[in-house]
């Protein structure tokens, strides 16, 4: 019979308490509290995008200043794209290659006429893939000057 008393009153107190926190509002703050913490927060997967590398290597420049070649340059080029893009443009590799030769005689005729930083042909490049190929194929471009040789 204590039991039932003691538990009868804890009852009360426990329902008077949740009617007076409904009141004030509590108790829905409380709910949010209480599922919030529950519920598992879920981070948006990040699609990573798999890329491949096509190599152009052997493009050779002549440096040409006030109208007579000074020195030569052999350039080689790593064009990082998405896998599909690998596959559609290795097929035209002779077309890519003529394309960025011509964007690298472009790049140079304005690198000398209007004093271009030669660090900018990466962005350069880059654009102009893209504008060609689709900003989504074409992720960066990577090259490098082999060397330079006085103009024979």
């Amino acid at each position: 019979m204590k039991k039932i008393l003691i538990m009868s009153i804890i009852l009360v107190f426990v329902a008077t308490g949740i009617l007076v926190a409904k009141e004030k509002g509590l108790l829905d703050k409380l709910i949010v509290m209480l599922t919030q913490k529950s519920e598992k927060k879920e981070e948006p997967v990040k699609k990573e995008i798999a890329t491949d590398i096509l190599d152009m290597d052997g493009f050779i420049v002549s440096v040409v200043k006030d109208g007579t070649p000074v020195a030569s340059m052999e350039l080689s080029f790593k064009i990082i794209m998405t896998v599909e893009a690998k596959t559609e443009l290795n097929l035209a590799r002779s077309q890519i290659r003529a394309r960025m030769n011509a964007m690298i005689y472009d790049y140079l005729d304005k690198y000398y006429k209007e004093n271009m930083d030669l660090a900018d042909m990466k962005k350069y490049l880059i654009e102009q893939l893209q504008r060609v190929y689709g900003k989504d194929k074409i992720i960066d471009v990577l090259y490098a000057f082999y060397y330079i040789r006085p103009a024979a």
